[in-house]
């Protein structure tokens, strides 16, 4: 989730470089269907 990943992440500037990984994250429930 999104608060993991804040935890691995703290820094914004990691996350972004982390888009990839954000986007995968966000896309989940869909790959569900």
């Amino acid at each position: 989730s999104y608060q993991i990943l804040c935890e691995k992440y703290p820094s914004f500037r990691e996350r972004s470089k982390n888009v990839d990984l954000v986007v995968e994250i966000s896309l989940q429930p869909w790959k569900v269907f």
